[in-house]
């Protein structure tokens, strides 16, 4: 079995009841079936709260105002701290890790969602790297679901992309729309079967005059309105989602009343002097290094599952779409306060972004939906948003 890390991966600590949330709260916690017997099998006093606590028809704990019932007014976890790390659920004893398993291959992340992955994660000027390990164990046989030659062209093509969005001497905007135009052009490979193409693509993508033509494209194509449009729609989009949590479909609202209510001129007239700020008091290169780091993060945990659906050009998509809009509730953020974000403001949008979206297989799904159908998400309109400024 090969492990595939972040090499961030091993920095992670749990803050505990100093967190600005919690993760026993406003989700269901599946309880998986080993841990099930054992809470079962509990014969001590504390295993009659276990007992009645747990929904058993549904296999997860019993909520009350939308947190766990075993989560103290401390935000600590009475199970932990009646019976020890040890008696947990798979659930509470990974989260914030996840695991994605392909034939001989396990991928381990961190989850964004957690606020302290996010801080993690925009706290670095490292760029990520992913770090292999061996191990002899046997694997799951997944040949009957899993092209083997399919996923490591994708593997292929993701060290590209990680390569290609960590190049800081391009800026986030040029990298981004270079990687959509890679994936949409692999992804006419893959429709037609020509996987055997990819090499040569990605040889053609990793030559200079490459990088030269997209600058020129993107700013031939460069284009407010299209900015405008994609997230307003983006903005309907995540409005159209199952919500977690009430506070995040206000702001929401809040995020469409500050940029797109008055329509594009009102909004282009923000967002050239949100920019003028960023440049004048230096803090474009924050910015572009913030916007680096998740949609590296989006990149990594979601492209290499093309191998079960084909869809490249989507996950691409995903992690761009999903930067760009973070960047436009950015952008309101700065409305609202009249000064230029920090970094405890990016890590609490991101946060609640990703648990909105990510824990909810439903939301990826229509926002793949979205992505793949609507048109305001052509690779035209995608490259001239990006490349406005």
């Amino acid at each position: 079995m090969e492990y595939v890390r972040p090499n961030y991966f091993d920095q992670f600590r749990c803050i505990a009841q100093d967190c600005p949330d919690t993760c026993c709260a406003g989700w269901q916690i599946v309880i998986d079936e080993q841990t099930q017997q054992k809470y079962k099998e509990n014969k001590s006093p504390f295993g009659n709260r276990l007992y009645n606590e747990i929904d058993w028809q549904e296999g997860c704990f019993r909520q009350y105002a939308g947190r766990c019932s075993f989560l103290n007014e401390d935000n600590l976890c009475d199970i932990y701290q009646e019976m020890g790390e040890d008696t947990l659920c798979r659930t509470c004893k990974m989260y914030p890790r996840y695991v994605e398993e392909f034939a001989g291959v396990r991928e381990e992340f961190l989850c964004m969602s957690c606020p302290v992955v996010a801080d993690l994660l925009l706290g670095r000027k490292e760029k990520t790297k992913l770090l292999y390990e061996t191990k002899e164990e046997d694997t799951e046989d997944l040949e009957e679901v899993f092209d083997l030659f399919f996923y490591t062209k994708l593997e292929d093509s993701r060290d590209y992309m990680l390569d290609l969005l960590q190049n800081r001497s391009l800026s986030a905007r040029h990298r981004f729309g270079i990687a959509l135009g890679y994936a949409h052009d692999m992804q006419r490979r893959i429709r037609d079967e020509q996987l055997f193409e990819i090499d040569a693509l990605l040889a053609r993508y990793q030559k200079k005059n490459a990088l030269q033509f997209y600058e020129e494209k993107m700013q031939e194509m460069r284009n407010g309105r299209s900015r405008y449009k994609i997230g307003k729609a983006l903005n309907y989009v995540f409005l159209q989602m199952e919500i977690r949590q009430p506070s995040w479909k206000r702001w929401l609202e809040r995020v469409s009343d500050n940029l797109y209510k008055k329509g594009d001129e009102d909004y282009l007239e923000k967002r050239k002097k949100f920019i003028a700020d960023c440049k004048s008091e230096g803090y474009r290169e924050v910015y572009e290094l913030f916007t680096e780091q998740i949609v590296v993060y989006f990149i990594l945990h979601y492209y290499c599952g093309a191998v079960y659906d084909g869809r490249a050009y989507t996950k691409v998509k995903f992690a761009v779409m999903s930067t760009f809009f973070i960047e436009e509730m950015m952008l309101a953020t700065y409305l609202m306060g009249k000064k230029l974000p920090e970094k405890s403001a990016w890590v609490a949008i991101v946060y609640q972004f990703a648990r909105e979206l990510e824990h909810a297989d439903e939301n990826i799904l229509a926002f793949e939906k979205a992505l793949t159908n609507h048109k305001v998400f052509s690779l035209k309109n995608m490259l001239a948003a990006l490349a406005y400024d």
